[in-house]
């Protein structure tokens, strides 16, 4: 049988990975009023966020000695209470907060049962009651004139009782959008549905874009846009140092990157593709035939937009046509980012189509969203970084870090120069996914997938006067 260590559940603790589970247990009518204690059985708990998810989700794994599955009769319909937290140590700051709730149980996996030592191993997987309840029932309802997150909150209150009263235990964070529309629910399941609408949806923030995410993380349900993301104060600032710099107090270990990742620091042909720099959207109206095209540039988009870091990630390099790579194309072209959709915006304008009230909906701007939301989600991701951490339970998906990255340059005394960080790679991220990873061996770390848009200092600007830039122009050799 697996047991925790007893390091688990002192009161302070003497590692960074150290921790401490409030409580873990399984609540089934099937067996007892009475919740049952998983904490003996531990062997490791996941806990998942993402803000490309909708729900929290997570599993544990046990090693059972005493048959819990069979006294329980657990059949998928039960919950487990998930509650732990870094012990409070002075100087620590929040890192006591907890992260506490209540999830369904939906599947048990990997179940190995080994007789000769009388003890079975499996997997209890979990996730937010509000996606049991998204795949369970399909939604169709009209809204008229209203916002596209005045919507979503009626979905929420409506259909998965979020924020109603004493139903609702959970919070919901919903960012206000713009733009009045006329929506028919096409029967979609829950959370379908309202990724349906985020893709019509743009803040109200006085910004461009249309980048709105719906995602759960600790602190409940959120609407948000990425660029009011941006604007969060950083929750912690962490420092990868390869190099053995002595011994450190436990505090600041607690900041230390384990390890570091460099999951995409640019891919500008697949940017090119996808249409990060340079996306053209033409909307095509079936009833005017008529067609509209709606081009996202990204050096427009930089100059009135949120960013992290404000650098750009692109410099003045020309192609061979004399093209930046957010400019049009030549007359003679194509945009290699193309898209094509049904859309309504000339409608109100035509006069034998206004002159019957109520043969048009209202413009849902399908043309000018998509072009930002195909840039921006392109963008959001320019720089990927994994990073493992001490256990944290402060951090979130939606959070904003800043991450350190000291130079790989050894220094000396009198030119500290890794102090100031690797340029490309430090600056403030965008949390886009949070992993928590306890073990029964006391051992509690924290996995973040971290993304930027932005850089901290200028590309060196490529200059067609520079003489060795000149003679690969002049002698066609690039």
């Amino acid at each position: 049988m697996a047991v925790n260590n007893v390091n688990a559940y002192v009161s302070s603790p003497e590692f960074t990975t150290d921790f401490k589970i409030i409580a873990l247990a399984l609540i089934t009518p099937g067996y007892s009023s009475t919740p049952l204690d998983l904490m003996p059985f531990l062997v490791e708990l996941n806990y998942y966020e993402d803000i490309h998810g909708n729900s929290v989700t997570g599993n544990v794994v046990l090693s059972d000695t005493i048959g819990i599955l069979n006294f329980t009769a657990l059949n998928g319909t039960e919950f487990i209470k998930v509650s732990f937290c870094k012990d409070n140590t002075p100087g620590l700051g929040n890192l006591n907060i907890n992260i506490n709730k209540t999830f369904s149980i939906f599947s048990v996996s990997n179940r190995l049962i080994n007789k000769g030592n009388n003890y079975e191993t499996y997997t209890i997987d979990f996730c937010s009651e509000e996606l049991m309840l998204s795949e369970q029932y399909r939604i169709s309802k009209s809204y008229k004139g209203m916002l596209i997150s005045d919507i979503i909150s009626d979905i929420m209150k409506s259909f998965l009782k979020v924020g109603t009263g004493t139903v609702g235990t959970k919070n919901f964070i919903c960012e206000t959008t713009r733009g009045i529309y006329d929506f028919i629910l096409p029967n979609k399941k829950i959370f379908q549905t309202i990724n349906w609408l985020c893709q019509y949806a743009q803040p109200n923030n006085g910004l461009l874009g249309a980048d709105m995410f719906f995602f759960e993380n600790n602190n409940g349900f959120q609407f948000r846009s990425l660029q009011s993301l941006y604007l969060q104060e950083s929750s912690a600032t962490f420092t990868y140092n390869p190099k053995n710099i002595g011994e450190k107090h436990l505090v600041e270990e607690m900041y230390e990157i384990l390890k570091l990742e460099i999951t995409d620091s640019f891919d500008t042909l697949n940017a090119l593709s996808k249409g990060t720099f340079f996306n053209r959207v033409t909307t095509i109206d079936p009833l005017t035939r008529t067609k509209i095209n709606n081009d996202f540039k990204y050096n427009d988009y930089y100059k009135s937009s949120q960013t992290l870091n404000g650098a750009p990630v692109t410099n003045n390099y020309k192609n061979r046509h004399g093209l930046l790579s957010y400019d049009k194309p030549p007359p003679n072209m194509e945009a290699g980012a193309l898209r094509l959709v049904p859309g309504n915006s000339n409608q109100g304008s035509v006069d034998y189509i206004k002159s019957k009230p109520g043969t048009t909906m209202r413009n849902n701007f399908i043309g000018d969203a998509l072009k930002y939301r195909v840039g921006q989600s392109s963008l959001m991701k320019y720089y990927s970084l994994r990073i493992t951490i001490p256990g944290n339970c402060e951090i979130s998906a939606g959070d904003i870090i800043n991450i350190n990255v000291l130079s790989i340059e050894p220094s000396t005394a009198k030119n500290q120069k890794d102090q100031n960080g690797e340029d490309y790679l430090s600056g403030k991220y965008l949390v886009s996914a949070a992993r928590h990873l306890i073990t029964s061996q006391t051992t509690y770390i924290t996995v973040l997938e971290i993304v930027k848009e932005s850089i901290k200092n200028n590309y060196v600007s490529v200059d067609e006067s520079d003489a060795f830039w000149k003679s690969l122009v002049d002698g066609d050799q690039r």
